[in-house]
């Protein structure tokens, strides 16, 4: 598989779990395809781990700090794109539960090259369309954004300017992943969701990294409207539910 997975991580007792369910799930992979954005993991810990000879195979790259989710996911991206690789953008608190999962969903976006942007189903997501909706065997086709927990992005979206990399505007909570989706849709790219395959985002124990409490994306919704003109629903001032976010008239 031309693909690599990025995993942005500060706590190992997330990215240990996060790991192995990728190695369980999918023994095919090479580890070093695997690109690990350390920001102030305990290494010490990992290398305590019985199966830490694997662990340590991985690509590990030296997170920025402060920590901004699109900053260092796109230290990720840049080697994804060099290589010519596809990108799986992965949470470290996300756990893989379907075998031969990252196939699958490479295969669907090997077979479906109108498609950008693919996420497998995921248990607990702020998009209730990408819980599982138990169609299988084909894409099911998502509108408006995808939550960036578990996404694969196509290298041909990776390459195209000003849409392959994350925007770093986005230093607070959210929203860069409604921005990045958006970019895709501007220039046609499909988003969709893969049922065959599932993903666990409530086992685990979410990190923010000084980026505010998880749900606070006011700030980062003010700079979504300050570049689209809408909010991340499309909606203009009149009809949104964050109008007090608009700029003054």
């Amino acid at each position: 598989m031309k693909l690599n997975i990025i995993i942005p991580s500060k706590e190992s007792s997330n990215l240990i779990p996060c790991l192995r369910s990728l190695r369980l799930n999918q023994p095919d992979l090479n580890p070093r395809d695997i690109i690990v954005i350390d920001d102030g993991l305990n290494w010490a810990k990992i290398a305590a781990e019985p199966d830490a000879d694997w662990l340590n195979q991985v690509n590990v790259q030296i997170g920025t700090s402060p920590f901004i989710f699109a900053r260092n996911v796109n230290k990720g991206l840049r080697i994804a794109r060099a290589e010519g690789n596809h990108a799986l953008v992965l949470n470290d608190d996300a756990i893989l539960n379907t075998y031969s999962g990252v196939k699958i969903l490479y295969h669907h976006l090997k077979d479906n090259p109108a498609y950008g942007i693919l996420s497998p189903a995921v248990d607990s997501a702020g998009n209730r369309n990408q819980n599982n909706h138990g169609v299988t065997g084909t894409v099911r086709p998502e509108s408006r954004m995808l939550c960036f927990m578990a996404v694969l992005i196509r290298n041909e979206l990776l390459s195209q300017h000003n849409v392959g990399l994350m925007d770093e505007r986005y230093v607070d909570y959210g929203m860069d992943d409604d921005d990045y989706c958006a970019e895709a849709l501007k220039r046609g790219w499909r988003l969709g969701v893969v049922d065959d395959v599932s993903v666990d985002h409530t086992t685990l124990v979410s990190t923010y990294r000084g980026q505010g409490k998880g749900g606070d994306f006011s700030k980062n919704m003010t700079r979504y409207i300050e570049k689209w003109g809408v909010d991340n629903w499309g909606r203009p001032r009149e009809t949104s539910q964050f109008a007090h976010l608009f700029p003054p008239q």
